[in-house]
C-alpha cells in the first residue's frame, strides 16, 4: 500500500535517493528542487510502499490565486513525482489516489482538485486519466516547458473508495 507523510517528518538523506529521470525535469524539477522549495499555502507530502519513498507532490492551497482557472475552494496538484525507478508500476495512480483521498478526508471544503500536464508528457497525463482527472479541454499556455492540459478531480460528485485507496 501507498502511503502518505509530511516532507517535515521525512529524512532528508532518505528523500534524495529519489531521482527525477532527466527527460521528466522540466516538467517537474529535481528532488533537490523540490526540497530547497518554500512556498507559502502549499503543503509537501512524499509518498512510501513498504517503507521506502516513492515520490513526492505538492498540494497547493494557494492554487486558485495563481491559476486564473481555478476557483475557490480548490487545491492543486503539483511537482508530481514518481521515482524513475518505480514507474510504470501503479505507483504513480496509487500516490494520486492517496492524495485524493488526503485532501478530501482533511479539507472537507475542498470541492475540485487541479493540475496541469504538459502535452508533451502523455504517460503522466494517461495516469492523471485513469485515476478520474478530467481534461477540461482548454490549455494552460504559461507552463515553462510548454502549453499544458488543464485537469480537475472533483470531490463533491464522486466518494473516493476507501477500499480502492487501501489497494494502492
Amino acid at each position: 500500500m501507498v502511503n502518505l507523510k509530511p516532507f517535515a517528518i521525512v529524512p532528508l538523506s532518505k528523500l534524495r535517493t529519489v531521482t527525477v529521470h532527466p527527460s521528466q525535469q522540466v516538467y517537474v524539477g529535481t528532488t533537490e528542487q523540490f526540497i530547497d522549495s518554500c512556498e507559502w499555502g502549499v503543503q509537501k507530502l512524499v509518498a512510501f510502499k513498504d517503507g521506502q519513498i516513492i515520490g513526492y507532490l505538492k498540494v497547493d492551497f494557494a492554487y486558485s490565486n495563481s491559476y486564473y482557472f481555478a476557483p475557490a475552494q480548490s487545491v492543486g496538484l503539483r511537482s508530481v513525482v514518481i521515482g524513475e525507478h518505480f514507474q510504470a508500476k501503479g505507483l504513480g495512480r496509487a500516490m494520486l489516489q492517496q492524495a485524493i483521498f488526503y485532501v478530501q478526508s482533511n479539507y472537507p471544503a475542498v470541492r475540485l482538485i487541479y493540475l496541469t500536464v504538459n502535452l508533451k508528457n502523455s504517460g503522466a497525463y494517461r495516469c492523471y486519466q485513469r485515476v478520474g482527472f478530467k481534461d477540461s479541454g482548454e490549455l494552460f499556455l504559461f507552463g515553462g516547458a510548454g502549453p499544458q492540459h488543464i485537469m480537475h478531480y472533483r470531490l463533491d460528485s464522486l466518494e473516493v473508495n476507501e477500499n480502492e485507496v487501501a489497494k494502492g
